[in-house]
């Protein structure tokens, strides 16, 4: 896999572990840093970066935000939302302004290869947190879905909507690893 990623967070700490974890790993090509929201943009737009890993919490924006900003200006870069909170309203939002996933931060170390993989399929993703959370949000979880269905395969379309009507197996992760 040949990807070029980026990394946005406030926190100075966390943006050098996780380039340093990234540039540990096999296949990118590029993973650059920021920590500014503004320069972030310009910088995926600049370099064609592929996929964007953005913190949620920002000074003076959200993550919500720099998504949209990069639909608008790096439409070839994919965002993933990493954040240290997970709620169904936040996992919503970042649907609604075209995040290709979201992570739980404590969640996020351990599957990182595989959300570049998937997100360059064209799969939606989420930690077993973020997941988790979906699933206990009841009727919110319809919402969710429903627009991560913009972003499935047209096969994949009545698998979920069958998980949605029916109540979930406890093996369902397991059931359908393309979609979450």
């Amino acid at each position: 896999m040949t990807c070029r990623v980026a990394c946005l967070d406030d926190n100075l700490l966390a943006l050098s572990a996780l380039g340093a974890a990234l540039r540990a790993l096999p296949g990118l090509s590029a993973v650059h840093t920021s920590s500014d929201p503004g320069a972030f943009v310009s910088l995926c737009a600049r370099e064609g970066v592929d996929l964007a890993l953005v913190d949620l919490c920002l000074p003076r924006t959200t993550g919500f935000a720099v998504v949209s900003e990069l639909r608008r200006h790096a439409p070839q870069t994919r965002a993933v939302i990493l954040s240290g909170l997970v709620s169904h309203q936040d996992i919503d939002a970042a649907v609604a302004a075209g995040a290709w996933g979201y992570l739980y931060k404590a969640d996020a170390a351990a599957m990182i290869v595989d959300v570049i993989g998937r997100v360059a399929r064209n799969e939606f993703v989420l930690s077993e947190t973020a997941r988790a959370t979906l699933l206990t949000a009841g009727e919110e979880r319809t919402i969710a879905v429903e627009r991560v269905m913009v972003r499935s395969k047209p096969a994949q379309i009545p698998t979920l909507m069958a998980k949605v009507e029916k109540p979930i197996p406890t093996d369902w992760a397991e059931q359908t690893p393309s979609i979450l």
